[in-house]
């Protein structure tokens, strides 16, 4: 494919794409010497033409916090076809990240930076409505946080003067435009953009949706928006992993109750979420951020009268075993073979846990810890990669030390490194080829698997094969491409294409015996689906099925144990069993307060390991 910036001819590569939405490609391209992000529309329009070049005439913002259209990009016959803009250099991250609790233990942040991203961000938005703009699909995937900055992109879908914003993202939208096609005409108003920013300040602190947990009388968020009946009311069961409300400052809870329950869409106090952060102390006990005028942590107040649990429970239907508890935060659990390994935050510093049998919990320091580290480990070793960073590290399970660095590839559509390791070997991409290798007599021995495509391949592996079993996925434009290697076989597998406009927002893969599961979180035209498909031994879809986030009853795509046709969900009513092919689910009541629905959950022979934020339960259905 070939466009036209600024008389210059640009040949697009699919190995040049820096990313897929729902309206096109953006691709990395050199413009009159200069590296660019350059976004290029599947179907380019009149419409969107006269759009952007209305946009190209007027004053452009500066600053930095806005990615926003640079040069117009032309086919050869002369139609608007994209555009130019600036591109990201360094780490950033979606804001939806921020209401991630594992990605935020992961890179250590608070309560005291999610305040202070959006205080950055509230006078950019100010900015961007004062010159005329409004954002109409404000939502937390399309602005994004660099170094305690908040970045806003997307722009060219923004609403002014006659030309709309053409698409909204339901949870984020003002329940007052339910029900309105965008693309007719402006709809939108700068306090619709208020109330989207309040939705993710909230979300990004409390770690649940303004009109999220449970409530049996309502179902869904755009029906709970439209009676206004909050996470906070009575009635509403509040999710486990969300953190206590009580870390808001009075005045911040007030402002959230405008929003949410009296229909306010004036500009976000700039001046209450600064108090806020000058309020906020840091407990000594937990880490946990609040306000200092509480007096107490609420954090820890809650965990003071939670009973402690005993390192076993067994009752007629039960039997759970404390098998690690860690003084932090666990950061990746993993079985090998009959052991039951933990790397573990400590005070700043990465602990190795394992425990085997009947054996006492072994316990190893092994490094200091950088915010953002990714884990691997193998019967005898460990991997470790950092954040921004194609780059490996060995160490020696046995020692602790370091061996050495490899190389992999990073994946652009995530931004991270890809490898993976099975209970035998590291799998990793090396100018285009996978290769799975182990040590063998100190010497790190490699064959290569495949080929695979240059920085667009994404894998998972089955932890327990004996033989190297891979699932994975090439990114050719805006489509997926899925395939697998299972016991010397290559299969393609015919994994049913998204619509037209929808996009990955999420994917993860799990393998049985008999052979895989993909979960897939997507959307469209503003609603968000989960997808599941099952693929057999030989690669064959045998089962696939889409519905709305919204109709499932725990919808997330990560978590989960998996067994052939049976998915096992951490739920806050205790673990709950899902028939994939029949979409029965039934829940296990008596592993009620011994899992919850931010656990993870690991086959572990016969039984189920919930791995917790600072322990691993062994639970056993009896």
């Amino acid at each position: 494919m070939q466009v036209i910036v600024g008389g210059q001819p640009i040949s697009l590569d699919k190995r040049n794409v820096l990313g897929s939405g729902g309206e096109g490609t953006v691709y990395k391209a050199k413009v009159n010497g200069q590296l660019k992000a350059l976004k290029v529309y599947e179907k380019p329009t009149r419409a969107r033409a006269e759009k952007l070049i209305a946009f190209d005439k007027l004053p452009h913002m500066q600053g930095d916090r806005i990615i926003a259209p640079e040069d117009l990009a032309y086919d050869p016959s002369g139609l608007v076809t994209g555009f130019t803009m600036p591109i990201i250099t360094g780490s950033f991250t979606e804001i939806a990240s921020l209401s991630n609790k594992k990605y935020r233990a992961s890179f250590g942040l608070t309560t005291k930076d999610i305040a202070a991203i959006f205080l950055d961000g509230i006078p950019t938005l100010a900015k961007i409505h004062s010159n005329g703009f409004v954002v109409g699909d404000l939502n937390d995937l399309n602005a994004l946080t660099q170094n305690q900055k908040m970045l806003f992109w997307d722009v060219d879908s923004w609403q002014f003067g006659r030309f709309p914003c053409p698409v909204a993202t339901e949870t984020f939208l003002d329940p007052a435009l339910y029900n309105i096609d965008f693309s007719l005409r402006p709809s939108f108003s700068p306090g619709n953009d208020w109330y989207s920013m309040a939705v993710m300040l909230f979300k990004s602190l409390l770690l649940v949706h303004p009109y999220g947990g449970t409530f049996k009388n309502l179902n869904g968020i755009p029906a709970r928006a439209l009676n206004k009946i909050t996470v906070l009311d009575k009635g509403v069961i509040y999710p486990v992993i969300a953190i206590s409300p009580d870390i808001l400052s009075d005045d911040l809870h007030t402002t959230f109750e405008g929003y949410f329950k009296k229909g306010l869409r004036t500009p976000f106090p700039e001046k209450v979420l600064h108090e806020y952060l000058d309020l906020l102390r840091q407990c000594t006990a937990c880490g946990t951020y609040f306000p200092g005028n509480r007096g107490t942590c609420p954090v820890c107040s809650v965990k003071m009268v939670v009973v402690v649990q005993k390192p076993v429970v067994s009752t007629k239907d039960i039997e759970v075993i404390e098998l690690i508890r860690v003084n932090g935060d666990v950061l990746y659990t993993r079985v090998v073979g009959e052991a039951v390994r933990v790397l573990a935050l400590e005070k700043g510093r990465v602990v190795y846990y394992e425990k085997y049998g009947h054996l006492p919990q072994t316990r190893k320091e092994l490094f200091s810890f950088v915010r953002g580290s990714k884990f691997e480990m193998t019967q005898t070793h460990l991997f470790v990669n950092h954040p921004g960073s194609a780059e490996i590290l060995v160490f020696d399970l046995s020692t602790g030390k370091l061996l050495g660095k490899l190389e992999t590839e990073i994946f652009v559509q995530n931004r991270k490194a890809a490898f993976r390791a099975s209970n035998e070997y590291l799998f990793r991409i090396d100018s285009g080829n996978l290769k799975f290798g182990k040590f063998q007599n100190g010497t790190f021995e490699e064959q290569v698997l495949r080929r695979v495509m240059e920085d667009q391949t994404w894998f998972w592996v089955d932890e327990d094969a004996e033989n190297p079993s891979v699932f994975g996925l090439f990114q050719v434009i805006r489509q997926q491409m899925f395939w697998m290697v299972r016991d010397g076989k290559f299969y393609d597998v015919d994994i049913p294409q998204l619509e037209t406009g929808e996009v990955v927002l999420d994917i993860s893969a799990r393998f049985s015996s008999r052979g895989a599961c993909l979960l897939r979180k997507t959307q469209v035209a503003g609603k968000t689906y989960l997808r599941q498909d099952l693929i057999d031994e030989n690669g064959k879809v045998i089962f696939s099925t889409r519905m709305e986030e919204a109709n499932h009853p725990n919808p997330s795509v990560h978590g989960q144990a998996y067994a052939t046709g049976l998915i096992l969900h951490p739920t806050d009513l205790g673990i709950m069993q899902e028939v994939l092919q029949t979409g029965k689910t039934k829940i296990f009541p008596a592993t009620k307060g011994f899992v919850d629905g931010g656990d993870s959950l690991i086959r572990f022979g016969g039984s189920i390991l919930a791995s917790k934020q600072d322990r691993v339960l062994q639970i056993t259905m009896k």
